[in-house]
């Protein structure tokens, strides 16, 4: 008789591993997903010069960071390595002709 309620609690409790497990692996599918569908989507972005006629497609969001620091009358090195740190991967050089440019287009 003891085995046999070792053995139906033991059961139980697998089961319960199993159903807590399959959540968890069904919430992380769900957020994988989730954030495969946002990476993907599509991001409003502005096209803007720097002084010296270099452009650059940033996130429309980060402009007025943009513009503050590139019209900036106090330009120290502390404020050219922030701008270079924060927009240097988005410039694309003089040319924005070559530039590979996604819309989408209602």
């Amino acid at each position: 008789m003891e085995n046999f309620l070792l053995y139906s609690f033991v059961s139980w409790l697998v089961i319960i591993a199993g159903i807590i497990l399959t959540a968890f692996i069904f919430g992380i599918a769900i957020d994988i997903f989730a954030n495969l569908k946002t990476r993907n989507a599509l991001k409003p972005v502005v096209a803007l010069q720097d002084q010296a006629g270099n452009w650059y497609i940033i996130p429309k969001e980060l402009e007025m960071d943009f513009n503050e620091m590139v019209y900036s009358t106090n330009s120290n090195k502390t404020d050219i390595f922030d701008f270079v740190t924060t927009f240097g991967k988005y410039k694309l050089g003089k040319d924005i002709s070559k530039a590979p440019l996604y819309a989408k287009i209602k």
